[in-house]
């Protein structure tokens, strides 16, 4: 790990010195230069224990090939309030070639007490704007707070969302209703409620082929799905054991090493219009004992590339 950190500050100087002259930073090659049919994105949630700044997330996922980023709201914050700016990451984003394809954020805007409901559509307000600035066109939006979807919130929730959609709109970005499969949003039928009750054109969803088996979902409801609307499809896996009911973040496993049916699903997805990017969120405890950032990265995006590329033989 020693040496690894190593080259990785020696990759970030190369790359911000890079940025300066206005070269590109070290990007090996993208998915679609294997035949794959959708971009390939890092989460970078899949990154946390490693506690990596910002740039050197951005860096490092450009050396290892991926197409695009989701970066983390609060790791964005840290950046500022240490001296950064949203231009200096659009600067390195670019440099590097990749596309940020969304934002993750986690403001309580939807939380069962109401004054910290309040003060969490001001915070996600506030991230709409880091968001704009960063030239981002997404930005997530859970329902993390809300232990229970009664009829009544579902109604309150279909409100909650056309209000923050209308904020959101004149300034480019659409906020993604995040479905979590062990939290009141599971089921694929109440976020989609909640989006087509909204009555706003900009509304959207954020899918995640484990949340969607957590949650107790039939992956044929993506048929009732607008797939070519969707941005980014979090991609992961999970085992047989235990059941999908007991199952935590921490079981996700890479594409293609658990039983999520890609060589049904894939093709499902890109026939009902997907083109939006796959990008890998883990957060499995025995990946970060095992590799360095770099090493994850690289395993993250050859067993992606690999699942796609059986999945459309």
């Amino acid at each position: 790990m020693g040496e690894a950190n190593v080259n990785r500050r020696i990759f970030l100087k190369s790359a911000i010195l890079s940025l300066a002259m206005g070269g590109a930073c070290g990007k090996v090659y993208g998915s679609a230069a294997g035949g794959a049919r959708f971009p390939i994105s890092m989460n970078s949630g899949t990154l946390k224990h490693y506690a990596l700044p910002v740039d050197e997330q951005i860096c490092l996922c450009a050396e290892a090939g991926y197409d695009g980023v989701e970066l983390w709201m609060p790791d964005i914050v840290k950046y500022i309030d240490g001296g950064g700016t949203c231009g200096k990451i659009r600067g390195l984003l670019d440099s590097c070639g990749l596309k940020l394809y969304n934002i993750l954020g986690f403001a309580l805007w939807c939380h069962d007490d109401p004054k910290v409901a309040a003060d969490g559509f001001a915070q996600i307000k506030r991230e709409i704007l880091v968001a704009r600035d960063l030239k981002c066109g997404y930005l997530a939006a859970t329902g993390y707070g809300m232990e229970k979807l009664t009829p009544e919130k579902l109604e309150w929730c279909k409100g909650r969302y056309r209000e923050l959609l209308d904020f959101a709109a004149p300034h480019g970005v659409v906020p993604l209703l995040e479905l979590w499969g062990h939290r009141a949003w599971h089921r694929l039928d109440d976020v989609a409620s909640i989006a087509i009750g909204a009555g706003r054109p900009n509304a959207n969803l954020l899918l995640d082929f484990y949340h969607l088996y957590r949650g107790g979902n039939s992956f044929d409801s993506l048929n009732q799905i607008n797939c070519a609307a969707l941005p980014v499809f979090h991609i992961n896996d999970y085992p047989a054991v235990p059941e999908y009911y007991k199952l935590t973040d921490a079981d996700r496993v890479f594409p293609g090493d658990g039983i999520c049916d890609f060589q049904k699903i894939l093709p499902q997805l890109y026939a009902n219009g997907f083109r939006g990017a796959l990008s890998v969120e883990l957060f499995n405890k025995g990946y970060w004992s095992k590799y360095s950032p770099t090493e994850l990265l690289k395993v993250c995006r050859q067993k992606t590339e690999s699942v796609i590329k059986k999945s459309f033989a």
